[in-house]
């Protein structure tokens, strides 16, 4: 399920992380830890963040985060991120090594892209709902783009300091555009109930039960397909501050 809120960075500051640099044995210089840059700026009613990271010498990508809280009880978040890797020769040692000579094999190159919107509105003290969407694209050269998408429905109600109840439903697209023409349970809706109780001021256990109900499976050659049509979970978490 999706987290309530993004990943937050300092605002009106600006990060640097320095790279190191190893040879493979072709002797070529590459950087083997990368470059991140934020910057983020804080108003009454919204705050942005802006990231962008170089991991390799070979990809970098960017994002884009925002929150919105212009409206009493109303909370929005978006965020925006892309990617980009080139492609890139490297030695595989493991056919290095079962061949006893120098493998070079090449790694391909991809785009990705990502969108998320969260809204959540408290109607009330105890009970607060909301809604959540992702679309999610990945590509690699000389292939057709795969997609995803998610949209999940969420509510919580507090019934004290103690005792809270949360139920989320979602569907779940895990192969929307279906370019592999196969049934093989990417597709799916999940419902998820969950009991929170407080044990102690630093502790809390969540008892909750998952229902995953495939929507496009049915595929017999296909792992697991006909295994994941009807999926039941009951996840426990326990938490504790320290």
């Amino acid at each position: 399920m999706f987290g309530n809120n993004f990943s937050s960075v300092d605002t009106d500051k600006i990060a640097w992380t320095k790279a190191d640099t190893y040879s493979y044995t072709d002797d070529v210089t590459r950087i083997g830890a990368g470059f991140a840059a934020s910057v983020g700026y804080a108003a009454d009613t919204f705050d942005v963040d802006a990231v962008f990271k170089l991991p390799s010498q070979h990809a970098w990508g960017a994002g884009l985060y925002a929150d919105f809280k212009g409206v009493e009880g109303l909370t929005v978040a978006a965020g925006f991120t892309y990617g980009k890797r080139s492609e890139y020769d490297y030695i595989d040692n493991d056919a290095s090594t079962a061949a006893s000579a120098k493998v070079v094999a090449t790694a391909p190159a991809f785009t990705a892209l990502a969108a998320d919107l969260r809204l959540f509105y408290q109607l009330s003290d105890p009970l607060l709902v909301g809604v959540q969407a992702k679309y999610s694209q990945y590509k690699a050269d000389d292939a057709d783009a795969e997609t995803a998408a998610e949209a999940v429905l969420t509510a919580q109600y507090a019934f004290n300091d103690m005792l809270s109840f949360q139920l989320d439903g979602g569907l779940y697209l895990r192969d929307l555009d279906d370019n592999d023409e196969k049934a093989a349970a990417e597709n799916y809706v999940l419902v998820r109930p969950a009991v929170e109780l407080a044990a102690s001021k630093s502790a809390r256990v969540q008892v909750a039960g998952e229902l995953t109900a495939a929507i496009n499976g049915g595929d017999a050659d296909e792992v697991n397909a006909s295994a994941t049509k009807l999926k039941v979970q009951v996840p426990v978490i326990f938490r504790v501050q320290l």
